[in-house]
């Protein structure tokens, strides 16, 4: 499918079961990762930080992070993928 030959993150349940396969790179330790047009998250709340990262990809990092105060998102530690350098 589309994670073939790509870096991924996925759900902590399914890295072990995916990572069984040769052609799929599993990343332990990002809560999403970007690799070509694809990007993937490790959960619900890393989903969300995925999102803010379109989003800020999209329309801006300013947009972004008025999508996150309109969400009410306040991740713990905050989220930081807006900040230059910390994509």
């Amino acid at each position: 499918g589309p994670a073939r030959g790509r870096r991924v993150a996925t759900h902590w349940s399914c890295e072990d079961s995916l990572d069984g396969h040769d052609d799929v790179t599993v990343v332990r330790d990002a809560r999403y990762v970007v690799d070509g047009n694809v990007v993937t998250s490790q959960g619900v709340s890393a989903g969300i930080d995925m999102a803010l990262w379109l989003v800020g990809r999209i329309h801006g990092r300013e947009h972004s992070r008025d999508v996150r105060r309109y969400i009410q998102y306040e991740p713990a530690p905050p989220y930081l993928a807006d900040t230059p350098g910390s994509d």
